[in-house]
């Protein structure tokens, strides 16, 4: 009797719908959550399962009730598991989208047209999965529950991609502070970041007139340096290293977008430049565009925007929508992603203005999300030239912010130390491809190349000047320049070598400030231990 009442009970659970949907949506978001463990505080991770999971299950409990409605019972199964299959295949973007070939042909569509080839396709891949499983859910639910514990796994598991000691030692250097210095000088510190501006050097190669931006900065006294590299080639690793002072040599999780899993946390307050500044009585403020990079919490004194709990969330979310959806929401956009300049302009000056009455010397942080690189949905497919056109008229636009954002602060703060700086390239070249094997210096400065312009302290002469040839040393020099003996900054320079992701693995550009062409493969941690030494 207990058998019977016991298979009954497994026969219910088995064959429902509703059930089989849930396990569907709780596979989806356990798939986004561990992709994106370094973003996520735990109200995200609750929003993101609310959200793929119970608008699914409510949309099969309605067509099960239609379905009894007009007596379709017999395809309750099928249908309910179609839409299940739909739901997973839409929202996981099947890998085949990435290969060349249907790069190629996804460029020929746009907008409204491209998301209906998604549809056509999903469909097709989806009513497979449907068919494979419609007379037996519980299969179905034992597959993806399986799916879903190995996702978990391998979200957890986190082999270095190195030794673990130099890991532990090096990479997060942050949580002991190693450096110390006093300096002579406490000048406001200005740091703005021009997130995707490219160097001089790449904007000379491409004939994108910058003449009026740099007659600007040399009016208020910057020096301009022509060919500086950031160390890697997208925002988190490469504000990483330069905040941080130290290399990361693009450490990760198995199963993780990010370069560690404190990333966020050290460049949001917690890196070596903030507590050497602390230390010697500066306030730190975070003024950024966006969230992006405040999405782990911020630990400065200001932080503009305020990191809210599900801002992870939202971003994840907004990354699973389809390009035309997402154009019906443009608010949304808006109020997740980025604020308007002038909000930002707003409140950089009435900082500044608050500021000048403060007894603490500052340091601020302000990270523009513009001109930006090329859109991740052109990635491999784009056209060159509409996408060269397209970010010169975005320099043209954030040429005339930066210029007036800088007056705004030299007025009220004419002895500030500010430096201007960009964090990569576009990524234009070889297609707008994002992990290519490069060979050509117009290759390097596409990918790595980033602007850097600095109106250092009034005594200072240029000693730094030829030494400056990557950010992840730019502060040292910095904070050098303001210190009566520099040489404690000065003896815990990192090598200038600069790393790219290519097909086959990380490939190291730029070697101790000098261009390396062809580039060589990064071939492990006691190899860069050596030319530091050298």
């Amino acid at each position: 009797m207990n058998a019977v009442h016991a298979n009954g009970w497994w026969s219910g659970v088995s064959g429902s719908p509703t059930l089989a949907a849930a396990v569907t949506g709780i596979y989806v978001s356990t798939f986004y959550i561990m992709g994106n463990t370094t973003m996520l505080p735990a109200m995200s991770v609750l929003v993101i399962l609310l959200a793929l999971t119970l608008p699914i299950s409510f949309s099969v409990a309605v067509v099960n009730g239609l379905l009894r409605r007009i007596r379709g019972d017999s395809y309750i199964g099928f249908v309910s598991l179609f839409i299940c299959a739909l739901y997973l295949l839409v929202v996981l973007r099947v890998p085949v989208f990435s290969i060349r070939s249907v790069s190629a042909f996804r460029s020929q569509f746009e907008g409204i047209g491209w998301f209906l080839v998604h549809v056509v396709i999903f469909l097709t891949l989806a009513a497979v999965i449907a068919y494979t499983f419609h007379r037996n859910l519980g299969k179905y639910m034992i597959v993806l529950t399986a799916m879903s514990l190995a996702a978990v796994a391998l979200g957890i598991a986190t082999p270095a991609v190195g030794d673990a000691t130099w890991r532990a030692t090096h990479v997060n250097k942050s949580e002991e502070n190693p450096y110390s210095i006093e300096l002579a000088q406490n000048p406001n510190i200005y740091l703005v970041v021009a997130d995707g501006y490219g160097s001089f050097a790449f904007m000379q190669d491409n004939h994108i007139d910058v003449s009026t931006f740099r007659k600007t900065l040399q009016e208020m006294n910057f020096r301009l340096y022509d060919e500086v590299f950031s160390n890697y080639h997208s925002t988190n690793p490469a504000m990483l290293a330069m905040l941080n002072m130290e290399h990361h040599y693009y450490f990760t999780t198995f199963n993780a977008s990010e370069i560690d899993k404190k990333s966020r946390a050290i460049i949001a307050g917690r890196n070596n430049l903030t507590r050497l500044l602390t230390g010697n009585g500066y306030r730190t403020e975070y003024i950024h565009q966006g969230d992006y990079l405040l999405l782990h919490g911020c630990t400065a004194d200001y932080c503009y925007p305020r990191p809210s709990s599900i801002s992870g969330a939202r971003n994840v979310l907004r990354k699973i929508l389809p390009s035309a959806v997402k154009r019906m929401f443009p608010a949304a956009k808006l109020q997740w992603q980025k604020q308007p300049r002038e909000k930002i302009s707003e409140v950089i000056v009435g900082l500044t203005d608050a500021g000048t009455a403060t007894q603490n010397p500052l340091f601020r942080y302000i990270h523009m999300y513009e001109p930006g690189h090329t859109p991740n949905e052109v990635a491999g497919a784009c056209d060159e030239k509409a996408q060269l056109e397209a970010y010169s008229r975005r320099i043209e636009s954030i040429n005339l912010y930066l210029s007036i954002l800088i007056e705004s602060i030299n007025d009220v703060d004419p002895s500030a130390v500010i430096v201007v700086a960009g964090d990569h390239g576009p990524f234009i070249t070889q297609r707008c491809q994002r992990n290519v094997d490069l060979g050509t210096l117009a290759g390097y400065r596409d990918r790595a190349g980033s602007l850097l312009a600095i109106r250092w302290p009034g005594d200072y002469h240029g000693q730094y000047d030829l030494r400056i040839k990557t950010t992840v040393n730019l502060f040292r020099y910095v904070l050098a320049s303001l210190a009566d003996t520099p040489t404690a900054i000065l003896s815990t320079i990192v090598p200038d070598n600069v790393y790219i992701r290519g097909t086959d693995g990380v490939l190291q550009i730029v070697t101790n400030g000098d261009i390396t062409i062809p580039p060589k493969m990064f071939d492990g941690i006691e190899n860069q231990e050596e030319e530091s030494a050298e």
